[in-house]
């Protein structure tokens, strides 16, 4: 499975690659959101997790730019979005804005990851 992560918080980008690569998934990570339209346009993503703020551009923008760009049509991509911020943002938030599931942070490692499995597979 191929996975492309944008969080600006070095520790969890790292952890959250780590988790994946330990799994056996290609794992492909940004700090900040420049470039993540342009990699999801050009390459195929199994799986996107996008922190919701980020000092340039958030998952929000993310989106619309995707959205924009007929990205939702084109493409299967699961995307998870992550905050610590949650304030008027949810799993209903995240929905409307094509987004498959939010996850809340603080998280659990292991628990992130099965959630995104269960995400990307639904039964």
């Amino acid at each position: 499975m191929n996975v492309i992560i944008a969080e600006d918080e070095a520790l969890i980008r790292k952890a959250l690659s780590l988790k994946f690569q330990k799994e056996k998934h290609s794992v492909i990570s940004f700090s900040s959101g420049v470039g993540v339209v342009e990699a999801l346009n050009t390459n195929e993503f199994d799986l996107a997790i996008l922190d919701v703020i980020m000092p340039d551009i958030g998952a929000r923008e993310l989106l619309l730019d995707l959205d924009k760009k007929s990205f939702f049509k084109k493409k299967s991509t699961c995307i998870i979005l992550m905050s610590a911020y949650i304030g008027d943002w949810g799993e209903e938030q995240a929905v409307m804005q094509k987004a498959n599931l939010f996850i809340p942070k603080p998280f659990r490692l292991n628990e992130f990851y099965s959630l995104a499995m269960k995400a990307i597979s639904p039964s």
